[in-house]
């Protein structure tokens, strides 16, 4: 078995990897106020359907010893259906949650699905141009098995946040459009650096696993 080939240099460089990684930060910056008034539909929708099963699971025994007397499953479990679905319309229709003390958790959920997407968008191809016209394909209609696997790895990111297919096309439609501004990468240079100038933190800011693939590539 041969082994693997390690060239004798660096295969890239070291600015070109601190430029992607700043024009990728500014994207995910330019994303992030959706991306938080989707995640926040998202979980007033999901808090609103697990409640309403909660609330369902409790009429539940009420139901069935009240329409027992029919005899009559498919009934039961229509009028049980019927119950959830009114409930849940009911919490949608209600004054919205106050985040409270979920406010910064919201905040970095919301930076999480914008540096998830991101990074998606960014694997998509070797280059801008490469990418947008991947991610329309990925957005059209009727999908293609061509990327199956693709739309596969997007629909378990946007899941992951409770989003519904039309609110994750929205956000790829974002990124698909964006284009980095010279004062998005200066207020990007400038969060890095406040960041390196507080006492015990090192290096820059965190990279989104997935980044590297980015990274490595070629222009944009």
């Amino acid at each position: 078995m041969k082994p693997n080939y390690t060239p004798s240099g660096m295969t890239y460089e070291p600015g070109g990897i601190t430029e992607r990684n700043d024009y990728l930060d500014a994207m995910c910056n330019a994303l992030l106020a959706p991306a938080e008034q989707a995640f926040r539909q998202a979980i007033v929708r999901q808090t609103a359907t697990e409640s309403a099963q909660a609330l369902a699971g409790e009429a539940q025994a009420a139901l069935r010893g009240i329409l027992g007397e029919l005899r009559d499953e498919s009934v039961l479990d229509e009028e049980l259906q019927h119950v959830s679905t009114v409930l849940t319309a009911a919490l949608m229709d209600g004054p919205p949650p106050d985040p409270g003390a979920n406010l910064a958790w919201i905040r970095t959920r919301s930076r999480d699905l914008a540096r998830a997407l991101g990074g998606f968008w960014v694997n998509l191809a070797d280059s801008d141009r490469l990418r947008r016209i991947a991610c329309a394909n990925l957005l059209s209609e009727p999908a293609s098995p061509v990327n199956s696997e693709q739309r596969r790895q997007w629909a378990l990111i946007y899941s992951r946040f409770f989003l519904t297919q039309d609110e994750a096309r929205a956000l790829m439609t974002c990124l698909n459009q964006y284009v980095p501004r010279a004062a998005d990468m200066q207020s990007v240079r400038q969060d890095k650096h406040a960041y390196r100038e507080v006492p015990g933190n090192t290096g820059s800011q965190a990279v989104l696993a997935g980044h590297w693939h980015f990274i490595h590539s070629g222009n944009r």
